[in-house]
């Protein structure tokens, strides 16, 4: 209100000596960049320029080798889903027949393996059934002993010295399974983790060669879209397709066996590789380390 009345007190002495004295043009500019650059008033008008701002943001902060644009998301996801089902397409293939020759050269030892594990698993709920009967028996007892009633305190004596007895036969039960489930376990992983190990170099195979000679595995062939370095603009060559593929696969092939994730320890890592679609340069963990980026071909 006070800066107001100041401008008021201004525009009245002009207008009585006759001039502008340009009071209001600093309004009149305010009002041409209000029209050139409306503010959004409307839900919808906000979304559109929250995008433009987003838009602007996203603008790629490398600069491409001349002749080079970046691959249209689409066709890259395409290539990336593609692929993907090759890779677990061969995956599947050699961990199956992998599991068929080790069910050969140990007949019935997988199956025994988990039928044990059946029976731990119920073995495990009759545990903690018996602990759950000790200390009912328990607070039985201790209730008859507050009361004073020789009766219930020799029944509920009777009966905390059953379950008790079933829990120490329980637990016998389960760690005999486990020493049998233990022995099938030592026998069998070596095998199955070089299944897992022939899986994951076979897709290297699929992987490395053809991004190294031509920068394109067959899903983006299909979806005309290439790797090349980031710097030249050439193929991305043995080294760096290496690098590109063999990272995330070590990754996965470690939360696979070691940290027994299984298959799904090799789908982790492709959370890492997709997380190019948010980035500015369209390049996810795996292109920056190896300094490669996919390109419409």
């Amino acid at each position: 209100p006070h800066q107001r009345e100041r401008y008021d007190e201004r525009l009245a002495d002009a207008r009585e000596s006759g001039e502008n004295d340009g009071v209001g043009d600093e309004d009149d500019d305010e009002d041409d960049d209000d029209r050139r650059h409306p503010v959004p008033v409307t839900r919808a008008q906000q979304r559109a320029a929250a995008r433009r701002t987003r838009g602007a943001a996203q603008q790629p902060a490398i600069v491409l080798p001349d002749g080079l644009t970046l691959a249209p998301i689409r066709s890259r996801l395409q290539a990336l889903a593609f692929d993907l089902m090759v890779l677990l397409l061969i995956f599947l293939t050699v961990y199956l027949v992998g599991l068929k020759l080790v069910d050969n050269h140990f007949p019935g030892e997988r199956k025994r393996g988990s039928d044990l594990v059946t029976q731990q698993n119920n073995v495990i709920k009759a545990v903690n059934n018996d602990k759950k009967q000790v200390s009912a028996a328990d607070a039985a007892l201790t209730a008859a002993k507050l009361k004073k009633d020789t009766a219930a305190e020799q029944t509920a004596t009777r009966q905390g010295a059953a379950a008790s007895a079933a829990q120490a036969r329980d637990t016998a039960k389960n760690d005999a399974i486990t020493k049998q489930i233990d022995a099938i376990n030592r026998q069998l992983s070596p095998w199955i983790n070089l299944v897992f190990v022939v899986g994951i170099v076979l897709l290297l195979v699929y992987l490395v060669p053809a991004t190294a000679l031509t920068g394109q595995t067959l899903g983006k062939r299909f979806f005309k879209v290439r790797v090349v370095n980031r710097l030249t603009g050439a193929r991305p060559g043995f080294s760096s397709a290496l690098l590109r593929f063999g990272v995330p696969l070590l990754v996965g092939a470690f939360l696979a066996v070691p940290l027994r994730f299984g298959p799904l320890g090799l789908a982790l890592p492709v959370l890492g590789m997709i997380g190019w679609i948010s980035k500015p340069n369209r390049q996810g963990l795996h292109d920056r380390l190896a300094k490669t980026v996919v390109v419409d071909a």
